[in-house]
């Protein structure tokens, strides 16, 4: 296991994190986006969390209950074909900007909270 991080940008990170999880569980309302059930929320990344980019982006969030989370996590293909359909061109877009290049700043980690932060 890896040695957890420590300083203010670290704390920065794991306050995001909380932020966004807790945003795409609201959004949600308690019920999953794949198949509409209610129940437990766990917060799902379309693009994984280690593209910092899209990392606290709330377009990179789906709210699941964790059997499809499980299964999307297991069938990526059919992941990206249910999502084509519940959210059109944004599978694409949100590979574009995690792709893009150069570091975090701080003010990006500022922009990030103020966003998750704010209703949207």
């Amino acid at each position: 296991m890896k040695p957890r991080k420590t300083g203010p940008r670290a704390d920065a990170e794991r306050r995001l994190d909380a932020l966004w999880s807790a945003a795409i569980r609201r959004r949600a309302e308690g019920r999953c986006e794949h198949c509409h059930t209610p129940g437990l929320i766990e917060s799902a990344h379309v693009i994984p969390r280690r593209y910092r980019r899209t990392r606290w982006d709330p377009a990179n969030g789906i709210g699941m209950r964790t059997e499809c989370h499980r299964r999307f996590t297991d069938r990526p293909a059919e992941f990206r074909a249910w999502l084509e359909s519940a959210r059109p061109g944004q599978y694409d877009a949100l590979w574009s900007v995690a792709r893009e290049t150069g570091p975090i700043s701080v003010e990006f980690l500022a922009d990030a909270e103020r966003r998750l932060t704010t209703k949207f």
